[in-house]
């Protein structure tokens, strides 16, 4: 069976007397994941992490007080995917694939692929490959990705592999998707536009090459015109105008996305800049972090910190990630070394951003971390035991669309139980739960 572009899948069963809510229209050129047949079972997803944290009250159209009590989930699933489907991530990365050029292997599962042409010795000497493979030995790979503005480059793929990617041919890469769709089934998933959440909103958004350059020029001049204002008012002595709003008592950290390519032609995408000239910011990112590299914490996207000129920001307003009836934006880690060990460190660390306490994951083979993508995080570098061995990963920017109209999202399903609270979240409970005391001790005294 050929493999297959989605569609928008079917909403929630309603009963014969019962009609459905209408379909949520969504207003950008959103591009879902494709996907192929797969016999894979979410039932059996049991994760090893389920954790929420970043609590806090945020404003809320949906809600009918104005505010709610927000939250950020992340999981983490372990062989979320078998070491076939890695190996022909990693494979693709480092050297590209045969099976993305044959039409033929497209039809197949990497599991298929791996049950036809694969035996044991041939994995272990795929696995070996690999294990001893550096980035300095690909020509897919460079020296020039950074976690945030200003950040100290490290090892990314090029800027054309990752177009490869977003493509979507990989078999290994639908198989990833069609678990994904399976996991969520109540959303459509797509990648995060990039363009969208630009200032300048790219010529194939735009009806003509003609409107292309009216908007560019109407964005020059409202930049010009802030730079003015705010030339006026430090001449006055006013203060500057607030900062967009962030959930996180992390002001001082720019919004990027996991790690951001550097020397693009293209614009910054969520105020993602950069020292050294323009910034891209794909929705597929893909680093090798080695002994001795140097990350930071960031958040990958943040609809609060959206330009208000943006495509996004004009279709769906400003607002903080998680807010029912519009796109949740979540990122999908999967790590790729065939091995890896405790002692070679390499973690990826989760912070609460009010109380700087957190979590921290390691990569191991075929683990997968979906978290939101407002969460602060960074990845710590390997140790010194590593030797010089990189820690290959591979990252989804991910949009979660709703169906409906007030549709509530959580990358945390209700089937796997209430997720861990930590930080803040925490805090946030406690508080909860001493208002519901005192209101039995209310209720029970009248």
């Amino acid at each position: 069976m050929a493999a297959s572009t989605p569609t928008a899948a079917a909403g929630p069963l309603h009963s014969q007397h019962e009609s459905p809510p209408p379909p949520l229209a969504h207003p950008l050129p959103f591009t879902l994941l494709p996907t192929a047949p797969s016999s894979w079972d979410p039932a059996a997803v049991s994760p090893t992490l389920n954790i929420r944290l970043d609590g806090c009250i945020v404003p809320s159209e949906a809600s009918e007080q104005g505010a709610r009590i927000a939250y950020s989930h992340a999981v983490v699933i372990d062989d979320f995917v078998e070491d076939c489907t890695r190996g022909q991530l990693l494979d693709f990365l480092l050297n590209g694939s045969e099976a993305d050029a044959d039409p033929q292997q497209q039809q197949h599962s990497p599991l298929q692929l791996q049950q036809q042409h694969g035996s044991n010795q041939q994995q272990q000497q795929q696995q070996q490959r690999q294990t001893s493979l550096q980035p300095s030995d690909s020509a897919r790979w460079e020296q020039r990705t950074t976690d945030m503005a200003g950040g100290a480059a490290t090892w990314g793929v090029k800027q054309h592999v990752l177009q490869e990617l977003a493509e979507g041919r990989l078999p290994a890469l639908r198989e990833v998707h069609a678990r994904l769709r399976k996991l969520y089934p109540e959303c459509d998933i797509a990648h995060l536009p990039t363009d969208a959440i630009q200032l300048a909103p790219s010529p194939h958004l735009l009806h003509s090459e003609q409107e292309g350059k009216e908007a560019q020029r109407d964005v020059k001049q409202q930049q010009q015109q802030q730079r003015q204002r705010q030339q006026q008012q430090a001449e006055q002595g006013a203060p500057p105008p607030p900062a967009k709003r962030r959930k996180q008592g992390s002001q001082s950290l720019p919004p990027a996305t996991e790690h951001c390519i550097e020397g693009t032609a293209a614009a910054a995408a969520g105020g993602c800049s950069s020292r050294h000239g323009p910034v891209d910011c794909s929705c597929f990112v893909a680093n090798a972090a080695v002994a001795g590299d140097s990350f930071s914490y960031h958040v990958d996207a943040d609809p609060t910190s959206f330009p208000d000129g943006s495509p996004w920001n004009a279709a769906y307003g400003d607002y903080f990630n998680g807010e029912p009836g519009k796109p949740l934006l979540v990122s999908l880690l999967l790590y790729l070394n065939p091995e890896w060990r405790r002692e070679w460190g390499a973690e990826t660390l989760l912070l609460d951003g009010q109380t700087d306490g957190g979590m921290f994951v390691a990569p191991r083979p075929c683990r997968a971390v979906l978290l939101d993508q407002d969460i602060l995080h960074r990845v710590s570098a390997p140790s010194a035991a590593a030797g010089n061995r990189p820690r290959f990963s591979l990252v989804w920017k991910l949009a979660l669309l709703p169906r409906h109209p007030g549709q509530q999202l959580c990358l945390a399903r209700p089937e796997w139980g209430p997720p861990a609270s930590i930080g803040s979240a925490a805090r946030v409970d406690a508080v909860k739960r001493q208002m519901a005391q005192e209101q039995r001790r209310k209720n029970q005294a009248s």
